[in-house]
C-alpha cells in the first residue's frame, strides 16, 4: 500500500500516526467532532482544499476514492477537493466511482452501511430511502494481491438485479463487470468496483 493511500487513514484513524513532518496521530475527522460538540453542538462539518495527490495514478485514485468513502461515513455535509482531476485520469474516475458510475447519472445513494473488510480492502455501502437500492464502493489497497468480496444482505429483501463496474487504472475507465453477483466480486490488486443490488422488499 502507498504512503499516499496509508495517509488517508489520519482522517478517521485515532492509532495511525502521521508519516509526514506531522509525526503525530492526527485523527482529524473525529477531532473535528469533538470541537464541534464542545464549542458548536448541532453544527454540521464541512472540509475544504484536500487532495492526496497522484491523480494520473491509480494509487492517488484510491486514496481519493477512500477519502470520499470515510467523509460519507463519518457525516461530513461538503468537502471541497484542490483543485479539479483532468477528464480521463484515475482521480476522475474515483469521483464518477461515487456520482456517475454508469455513464447514465447512477450514483451512491443518500444514507450510509455499516461494512466489514479484512486488511487492505475498504468497503463503503449505501442504501435509497426506500432501502430497495444498494449501492456499494470496493477498494482493493493492495497492489499485488486480489480479493473476492461478497456481501451479506440479511433482512435487506431479495436481490432483483445486480450490476458492477471496475476500475484498476486503464483508459478505459469504469468498465461493466459480466459475472457480477450477489455471492460475489472479483477485486484485483489496485483497483476499485462498483457494485448496484436493486432489492425487492
Amino acid at each position: 500500500m502507498s504512503r499516499g493511500i496509508r495517509s488517508t487513514r489520519a482522517l478517521w484513524d485515532p492509532a495511525y500516526l502521521d508519516e509526514s513532518w506531522i509525526k503525530d496521530r492526527v485523527r482529524l475527522i473525529p477531532r473535528l467532532k469533538q470541537w464541534v460538540e464542545k464549542n458548536y453542538p448541532g453544527r454540521g462539518i464541512c472540509l475544504g482544499e484536500w487532495s492526496f495527490g497522484g491523480e494520473n495514478h491509480i494509487s492517488g485514485a484510491l486514496a481519493t476514492a477512500e477519502a470520499l468513502g470515510r467523509f460519507g461515513q463519518h457525516g461530513l455535509k461538503a468537502a471541497f477537493y484542490w483543485a479539479s482531476p483532468a477528464a480521463g485520469t484515475p482521480t476522475f474516475w474515483a469521483f464518477r466511482a461515487y456520482r456517475n458510475y454508469d455513464g447514465k447519472g447512477a450514483a451512491f445513494q443518500d444514507f450510509s452501511l455499516p461494512t466489514q473488510t479484512p486488511k487492505d480492502v475498504s468497503a463503503f455501502a449505501s442504501r435509497d430511502e426506500q432501502s430497495t437500492r444498494l449501492v456499494v464502493v470496493v477498494l482493493n489497497l493492495d497492489a499485488s494481491v486480489a480479493h473476492r468480496v461478497s456481501f451479506e444482505l440479511h433482512g435487506c429483501g431479495e436481490v432483483r438485479e445486480t450490476r458492477a463496474f471496475n476500475y484498476a487504472g486503464g483508459p478505459d475507465g469504469l468498465t461493466a463487470i459480466k459475472s457480477a453477483s450477489v455471492d460475489g466480486v472479483d477485486s484485483p490488486p489496485y483497483s476499485l468496483q462498483v457494485v448496484e443490488l436493486a432489492l425487492s422488499r
